[in-house]
This record gives structure tokens, sequence and C-alpha cells, in this order.
């Protein structure tokens, strides 16, 4: 196949990185393709980090860091939310922060230790204040999400005022 688009009738053929893809992207007869408009003929489905990334020596880093597995779910799950690739990109970078640093060993984990870990991250970068307190509530903010995506997040149980007038009514 070469390297440019051959639209058929049942389906359209891309080359793209020694990968053969179904494409219905940029078929007129195809605008709403089943898995995404995507479907692999590689013996390995790109994944989100061959997605986003391109440059090798990146890809290996984000490839071969700690939770890789849980990394590429959370930002999967974000990717169908609608955020931008430059979000994505950003959030990436801080997944492998939170990976090193968060006590994932644990079974679970709540609120007070990711606060721990954020606060033990300022300390390993040398950055301006304000850089430090959007970066630490980035941190906190998406290893809330994470966790919570992954049912590993420890939240406590928050008590509705009048709960037990509310069950006597009901």
């Amino acid at each position: 196949i070469s390297p440019f688009m051959l639209c058929r009738k049942l389906c359209c053929v891309a080359w793209r990185a020694g990968r053969i893809y179904w494409d219905f992207r940029f078929c007129t007869q195809h605008k709403s393709g089943g898995d995404n408009g995507r479907m692999a003929f590689s013996p390995r489905r790109p994944t989100m980090f061959d997605q986003l990334f391109s440059q090798p020596s990146t890809l290996a880093r984000h490839r071969h860091s700690p939770y890789a597995v849980e990394r590429r779910r959370y930002l999967s799950h974000l990717m169908e939310e609608g955020h931008s690739r430059s979000n994505l990109l950003d959030i990436a970078a801080v997944l492998i922060s939170l990976a090193r640093h968060l006590p994932l060993h644990q079974p679970t984990i709540c609120h007070a230790e990711i606060e721990a870990s954020a606060e033990a991250w300022t300390k390993t970068i040398h950055r301006s204040a304000k850089c430090l307190i959007v970066g630490k509530r980035q941190f906190i903010f998406h290893a809330t999400n994470w966790m919570r995506l992954l049912g590993r997040l420890r939240e406590p149980r928050v008590m509705q005022p009048f709960a037990a007038e509310m069950d006597d009514f009901l």
C-alpha cells in the first residue's frame, strides 16, 4: 500500500509509520466510523501513548515508567471527555510524577496521603512559588481523579444533614 489514501466503497485504507489503518474520517460516505473511525491492522493496536507522542525517547519513557496501564486508562478517559491533545500532553507529564510520588503500593489512598505526596513533590523541583502552587494544585487534582477512576481513593463518608429525619420521613 502506498502512503496515500485509497478510498473504496466499504472502507478507506491509510498507511502511516509502517502500520495499516482503516480510517473512515477521510471518506465522505463513512463519516461515522465504529471505533472512533480507526481500527488498526497492526499486531499491536496503537495505545494512548502512541497517539500522543511521536518522539521515540518520549514514547519509551512513558511506556516504561511505573503504572503505564493505569496512566493510559486515565488519559483515555480524559480524551473521551474531550480534553485537547496539548492538555493530555501536560497531564501525561504530571501522571509520571504521580506514579513516582504516590504510595501506589497501598490498595487504597486517602486525600491526606495525596496532599503529603504533593508536598514532597514540590520539594523535588525548583520552580517559582507561583508555579509550585499551580503544580501542587494540578498534582492533587489529577491524583484524586486518577485514584477515583481506578477505584483506589478512600473518601470520607459524607453525612447528610437530617439523614435520620429523612429516613423516618421516607
